[in-house]
């Protein structure tokens, strides 16, 4: 895991056997896949075959559109 402070951005990727030199920190699997971002930040996970529930970077306001069609008031 990494931080990126200027943008905002945690990476999150699979572990390697080696230190790479970027300063990350190593996390267990039950532990990355719990992680979540502070407010305001975008967690990309780059690990292979990850999935996340709601992708931070792909979420958009909804449209007026959208809330005429939504069945909750």
């Amino acid at each position: 895991m990494t931080f990126e402070y200027a943008a905002a951005r945690i990476e999150v990727l699979e572990l390697v056997g080696v230190a790479d030199g970027h300063g990350g920190y190593a996390m267990c699997e039950t532990h990355a896949d719990r992680l979540s971002p502070p407010v305001g930040w975008e967690l990309i996970d780059g690990r292979p075959g990850a999935r996340t529930l709601f992708p931070v970077s792909t979420l958009e306001p909804p449209t007026p559109a959208d809330a005429a069609d939504s069945d909750v008031a």
